[in-house]
């Protein structure tokens, strides 16, 4: 087995474990509260300025300690694991185009972690604020930095399938 395929296993089993335990951590301490409401970084299309009020005014001194400590350092590694996973996978799948063309793919896994960790350190702002202090300007940002991190990340899996199936077209062929 090649060293790339080991480090890509590896990569696979960190970046799969990060995800879980920031799954789980968001869903069992700040889903439930208040409300049922979801944290802001499990919102695909986002959210207004009277729904980061209310999520914030829910959320108790536990849950606020939660989302701005740990899970904030789990969410901080996890999309730079994940953009490194993506860039590998679609690095691998791309083999056989032009070195420039491959380089250009990596671009879209990388503005995948930049919107996350830009929406991680929006959120951490209106954590820090609270529901008094937040401004519409600021929600607006960070709503829109979460909408565009799924936007890029969608882009960034629909292209590294579209290299891997075209590897095993190369192949075939």
């Amino acid at each position: 087995m090649s060293r790339f395929a080991q480090a890509l296993i590896a990569l696979t089993i960190v970046t799969s474990v990060t995800y879980g335990v920031l799954i789980w951590l968001g869903t069992t301490g700040l889903v439930t509260k208040p409300e049922g409401m979801k944290p802001f970084d499990l919102r695909p299309m986002g959210y207004s300025f009277d729904e980061a009020q209310a999520l914030l005014r829910g959320l108790d001194a536990e849950a606020i300690a939660l989302y701005g400590g740990l899970l904030r350092r789990i969410d901080t590694a996890f999309p730079v694991l994940l953009a490194l996973w993506l860039g590998a996978m679609t690095w691998w799948g791309s083999v056989g185009l032009n070195t420039w063309s491959r380089v250009i793919l990596l671009v879209v896994p990388a503005s995948y972690a930049i919107m996350d960790l830009a929406e991680n350190a929006l959120i951490g702002t209106m954590l820090r604020l609270g529901p008094d202090a937040i401004t519409p300007d600021l929600v607006s940002r960070a709503s829109s930095y979460t909408i565009s991190k799924y936007v890029t990340v969608s882009v960034a899996f629909v292209v590294m399938i579209a290299m891997i199936i075209g590897k095993f077209r190369r192949n075939a062929v």
